[in-house]
């Protein structure tokens, strides 16, 4: 693995909140490489919806960290 925002990882998810999670997603995270997922200069423009599926997913996935 490379160097990476962290909202995959158990450790993350189990100390966030859905809507922390759902921000972080729409705005991306400062001082880290993850960019805004919502809005004209997003990488994706994600509608809501698809942004709590991502939310939905992560909370699923194993995770090894």
């Amino acid at each position: 693995g490379g160097t990476g925002t962290a909202i995959g990882k158990a450790g993350f998810l189990d100390k966030s909140s859905d809507g922390f999670i759902r921000v972080t997603i729409k705005e991306g995270r400062s001082n880290t490489r993850m960019l805004p997922f919502q809005g004209s200069e997003a990488m994706a423009d994600l509608s809501d919806q698809e942004i709590d599926d991502i939310i939905a997913y992560l909370r699923t996935v194993p995770s090894k960290n």
